[in-house]
């Protein structure tokens, strides 16, 4: 079974967005990519922030856990996870001093 991951971010936050609480992450969506599975299959997303400083600048957030249908109505549909709630070290994020490109947010 592959899986297509795709998440929905603001490729722009500030720390001044912090202060109208501003997802960082919007949407995550996995599709099936491939024949669907022989057995219903559990799945849950994991979001870490990398930044470069030092220091945990987000929490590590655990999606509530999904099903991949392999028959019925649902089966082969894509999961989205849309309530994202990253909730980042402002003090740590304050310190930035200069743009940082999305490349360190997601891995």
């Amino acid at each position: 079974m592959d899986l297509s991951i795709a998440p929905s971010i603001n490729s722009i936050w500030s720390y001044a967005y912090s202060g109208t609480r501003r997802r960082v992450v919007r949407e995550i969506k996995v599709d099936l990519t491939s024949s669907l599975p022989t057995a219903d299959t559990e799945i849950f997303p994991r979001v870490h922030l990398e930044f470069p400083l030092p220091g945990q600048v987000a929490e590590i957030w655990e999606g509530p856990s999904r099903l991949i249908v392999s028959r019925g109505s649902s089966a082969g549909h894509p999961l989205i996870w849309d309530d994202v709630p990253l909730r980042l070290n402002i003090s740590l994020v304050s310190q930035l001093l200069e743009h940082v490109s999305e490349k360190w947010l997601f891995r």
